[in-house]
């Protein structure tokens, strides 16, 4: 007799109210973080007067250190525990986002991005790991997932808040963004007492025991490399693709509008279902569905000149998203020894230098030989992708 799973709303009742509170800090750095992120290019342009590639370091810069440092953070967070890290980084993100604004010089601005993708990297790196080792393999999943819906969420939501600001007073945007973390980080600290961070039998590993696992780990260095791409390809979405769209169509940016509102609401609206669907189905399966649907939505870009075949594209991606994604932190939870696990999310962490790396891979294609030439490369990727994650896949847990 077929074992029945128990259903999507009885496991999340089994959240416990810590865990409410994260996925609430997590959708408050998110819209934070999206307020001002899409906006930064413009808003350093028009305060600075700066070249368009002099600027696109600095925004670029903030993706780059968040990325590099993830295994150190990692390393922080096995060492001292989920909670201090994340105290500390909300409180410093408050911070840095109050004096975000203090002088408007580009080496100032450079500097306090750089400082944005430290806290970012160190709190991300925590909230990924946060409980994970406490709950069921069913339970796990759904945490994922509604970790996911509501990233995507606060991403849906934070540019529309930002817009707002942008248009009527920057300054204050700053100011009630840091004002507000500072506040979550008061919470977190009266509120969130017990958080598991490792075996009280385990010792956490040394920064040198790190290293050592991140070169010697074969299969986590396939998931980093393998998410790394997807991060690379997907990212192209927000920066070439936009410029893509207002060369080739009339109405690009009436596109480009509708394709990040089918990006976002169809990552919220499907995300649940898909994970609860895909469950039945092997890890291997899971890979390669959601590599075909990254595959055959850049496919599409390039060869249809149709708002309807963009938009059925967007919807593609979409689901490769929502399928891998979750299924990446899962892969790595898999691999991860108990008292290495923020350490192995520090390693993922790494992934997020594809992020940064985008634009620029993305402005040499557009630049030396033309935008379809890197939809058409990020299909090869994307396959590329697929076969990493497979070798990441770990058959016994």
């Amino acid at each position: 007799m077929q074992e029945v799973k128990p259903s999507f709303y009885i496991l999340v009742k089994r959240f416990t109210p810590d865990c409410w509170l994260m996925l609430l800090l997590v959708f408050f750095m998110k819209a934070g973080q999206f307020m001002l992120l899409p906006y930064l290019a413009l808003y350093l342009t028009r305060t600075t007067h700066a070249p368009v590639d002099v600027v696109g370091v600095v925004v670029g810069i903030g993706s780059l250190v968040y990325g590099l440092l993830g295994p150190f953070n990692g390393y922080l967070i096995d060492k001292f525990g989920r909670r201090r890290v994340i105290i500390t980084s909300v409180f410093f993100a408050g911070l840095v986002f109050i004096f975000f604004n203090v002088e408007r010089t580009l080496t100032y601005y450079f500097c306090m991005n750089m400082l944005v993708g430290v806290t970012r990297s160190a709190f991300d790196t925590a909230a990924r790991s946060y409980k994970i080792h406490s709950m069921d393999l069913e339970l796990r999943r759904v945490w994922f997932s509604v970790r996911f819906v509501v990233n995507n969420a606060a991403a849906g939501l934070g540019p529309v808040v930002g817009m707002f600001f942008i248009q009527k007073n920057a300054d204050i945007l700053f100011v009630i963004n840091g004002s507000l973390f500072v506040f979550l980080s008061l919470i977190i600290l009266f509120y969130m007492k017990q958080v598991d961070d490792f075996s009280e039998t385990l010792a956490p590993p040394s920064i040198l025991q790190v290293f050592k696992t991140m070169l010697n780990d074969m299969k986590l260095f396939c998931i980093v490399v393998g998410a790394t791409l997807m991060w690379l390809c997907y990212v192209q979405l927000d920066s070439m693709f936009g410029i893509y769209l207002n060369q080739n169509f009339s109405n690009g940016l009436e596109i480009l509008t509708w394709t990040f509102v089918v990006n976002t609401m169809g990552c919220i609206l499907l995300q649940i279902p898909m994970a609860r669907f895909m469950a039945r189905f092997s890890e291997k399966l899971q890979i390669i569905a959601g590599t075909i649907f990254y595959m055959l939505g850049f496919l599409i870009i390039p060869l249809v000149s149709h708002i309807s075949a963009l938009l059925f594209a967007s919807l593609l991606v979409v689901f490769g998203e929502v399928i891998l994604s979750p299924l990446v932190d899962l892969l790595v939870y898999k691999l991860a020894p108990t008292n290495m696990m923020g350490s192995y999310y520090g390693a993922l962490a790494l992934s997020m230098i594809g992020v940064g790396l985008a634009p620029m891979v993305g402005g040499v294609f557009y630049e030396y030989l033309s935008a379809k030439a890197l939809f058409f490369f990020c299909v090869f990727l994307f396959l590329l992708m697929g076969l990493l994650l497979q070798r990441g896949i770990k058959k016994d847990i």
